[in-house]
């Protein structure tokens, strides 16, 4: 299962995931994602580089900056999978204005094919096909990330999959996740309700996503962790991890 063509697949999800909810135009060194609705989403408004492609980055790095600023948009570049790229470039970055953040690595854990999560619950679980209001007023305001909400409703409506957990008639937990060009099911977003965290509503409904993937016989899924409790529910429900990605960002402005 886990060839180097799958982890290939993998690499470019990860690169191209945005395509669900943002404009992209293509360059011939790379993408620019962009969205005027908003405009304070990285994951929305962001630049991607191939540095195979790239015979002068001082003259790319003119053309993102260009670009972001004529939209009243922040400029940033996500880190190249090109291990070191950035640190080896940071001078012609610092020069066009760029700084640069380094995150740790992306583990990124894969799923094994056929695996069935066992779990009850008492939340009431549905398969979201239109985008419920709900959401939005009942996990996504009161967790402060309002700004998610059109992002995420249009990735529905571009064919994702939107799992929710409702208590008592209530929004309060939620799980979207989709199937990438490339072949592998990427796991996006899960959220639950500040008020209804710790009770595990997160592991249900992550459980209930994991196992409507294996029913509807989905390509390999993969994610990575933004914390101890996701990489806890990954570890639980069977994820192994498979190699670690570059994780950083190039933001202009922040090179002082």
């Amino acid at each position: 299962m886990y060839t180097k063509e799958l982890l290939d697949r993998i690499k470019k999800s990860e690169q191209e995931f945005p395509r669900l909810f943002a404009n992209c135009e293509k360059r011939e060194w790379g993408l620019l994602f962009f969205n005027d609705y908003e405009k304070e989403s990285h994951d929305a408004n962001h630049a991607i580089i191939y540095p195979e492609r790239i015979p002068d980055l001082s003259e790319v790095l003119r053309e993102i900056t260009a670009f972001y600023r004529s939209r009243e948009i922040l400029p940033r570049i996500y880190f190249p999978f090109e291990e070191g790229y950035f640190e080896e470039q940071r001078a012609h970055l610092n020069e066009a204005g760029y700084g640069i953040n380094s995150y740790s690595p992306h583990d990124i854990l894969c799923l094994p094919e056929n695996v069935f999560v066992p779990g009850e619950s008492d939340l009431d679980i549905r398969i979201v096909t239109q985008w419920d209001d709900s959401l939005g007023r009942d996990i996504f305001i009161p967790a402060d990330e309002a700004y998610e909400i059109e992002i995420a409703k249009r990735s529905l409506e571009a064919g994702s999959f939107l799992v929710a957990g409702f208590w008592e008639e209530r929004a309060v937990s939620l799980f979207q996740f989709h199937v990438s060009p490339y072949d592998c099911t990427r796991l996006d977003y899960i959220l639950t309700a500040p008020e209804y965290r710790g009770r595990g509503f997160a592991r249900d409904i992550f459980r209930a996503g994991l196992n409507l993937c294996r029913e509807r016989e989905l390509p390999p899924c993969y994610t990575w962790c933004a914390n101890g409790t996701s990489q806890r529910m990954c570890e639980e429900a069977g994820f192994v991890s498979r190699f670690n990605l570059p994780a950083g960002v190039a933001v202009y402005g922040s090179n002082k």
